[in-house]
């Protein structure tokens, strides 16, 4: 395109010279035979009216002479005009022949230079489309990092948002469980006074010892079939979780796990003391006050579901039976003498039920059948 200027066959003020000579060799014969004619034309009238003035005849030598003139000059006027045609058809043939070959010239360059704009334009074009390509990348880029920092300060303030409630919640659910177990345990002691004063008054009133009455029997009954139902079913344990029928004897695989006392802090944590438990009155005493609950926490497969069953046996060896085989998991195995009855239910086998009594009665009552129908 920056050649364009220099190559055009024509600019703005350029003329044709052909053209213009064309011109000029017509106009020329045209005002001269117009002036011959006019000359003619003069002569002629001033030779006729000196004759019809004069009434004289013109003589054969005027008129020879006129006739002559008029075929000189007619000779003349044909010759000459051959001659112009001649020459302005030639001149005409070489002006169309200039102005074809020009017309040849212009159309080539016109199409040199429509490719060479072309190829300037497809170059432009291919420049910009590296261009607008490049700046859609970085702007791809800087919107992907933009992206995943917004991605992580949003998971962080939503991580920051859940510690700081989970903290509240377990500050919360602390100072509610702590004042709950304080009433709780001020309610059992008011409970167990008045249970006390009760009694004493009738000891006082009835000091004979009266028969046993018919709940105690139906208690020590129910007593000594759940033994019997802890000591027929919780005996042995699976040793293989793939086979089943793999099962021992549980004092012959049981091993004392390591407790330690957890401390419940006022903000939720838990944190471990290095008070370790070496009998069963640490579990369920403090100062020889008894707990209302005991929580037994561990990771899976540490061994808590075969204490809890260790447990059970336990109990049913201070109650009522002596195994030869069964070695206490503490010393202080009588502790457990103070429970009248020792409920073992599984939570993972009481799914929708929410009330102790309907467990037991699902689990034990029911499931093992530990009464007839009739009953």
């Amino acid at each position: 395109m920056k050649n364009m200027a220099a190559t055009e066959p024509f600019s703005e003020t350029e003329t044709c010279p052909y053209i213009g000579m064309y011109v000029t060799d017509i106009l020329t014969p045209i005002w001269f035979s117009v002036c011959i004619g006019l000359i003619t034309c003069l002569t002629f009238k001033s030779c006729k009216r000196r004759y019809t003035g004069t009434n004289v005849k013109p003589n054969s030598a005027a008129i020879n002479i006129t006739l002559e003139l008029k075929s000189t000059i007619n000779q003349f006027s044909e010759t000459f005009s051959r001659d112009i045609r001649m020459t302005n058809k030639s001149q005409i043939e070489e002006a169309i022949i200039h102005t074809q070959q020009k017309f040849e010239d212009t159309k080539m360059a016109l199409e040199e230079n429509q490719h060479d704009c072309a190829v300037e334009v497809l170059s432009a074009i291919k420049k910009t489309n590296a261009s607008l390509s490049a700046e859609v990348k970085s702007i791809t880029t800087k919107l992907s990092e933009c992206k995943e920092e917004s991605l992580m300060y949003t998971r962080q303030m939503v991580a920051d948002a859940l510690m700081a409630l989970d903290k509240h919640q377990q500050v919360k659910t602390t100072e509610v469980l702590l004042t709950t177990t304080a009433l709780s345990e001020q309610m059992d002691a008011a409970k167990n006074e008045v249970i006390n004063e009760i009694w004493k008054t009738k000891q006082t009133e009835h000091p004979v010892a009266t028969e046993p009455d018919e709940y105690s029997l139906q208690r020590d009954e129910f007593r000594e079939k759940l033994i019997w139902f802890y000591k027929t079913t919780k005996i042995t344990v699976s040793v293989s979780p793939i086979f089943e029928g793999r099962d021992k004897p549980i004092w012959n695989i049981f091993v004392l796990p390591i407790l330690n006392y957890i401390t419940l802090e006022k903000d939720g944590s838990r944190r471990k003391t290095g008070n370790a438990v070496h009998q069963y009155k640490d579990i369920f005493y403090s100062h020889d006050k008894l707990h209302r609950r005991v929580f037994i926490q561990g990771e899976p497969g540490m061994g808590k579901s075969t204490f809890m069953t260790k447990l059970a046996l336990d109990w049913c060896e201070a109650a009522l039976l002596h195994n030869p085989e069964n070695t206490s998991t503490f010393s202080d195995v009588d502790t457990l003498n103070g429970f009248k009855f020792l409920f073992h239910i599984s939570l993972r086998d009481a799914m929708g039920q929410r009330e102790v009594i309907q467990m037991i009665k699902t689990q034990i009552i029911d499931m093992h059948r530990i009464y007839g129908r009739a009953e």
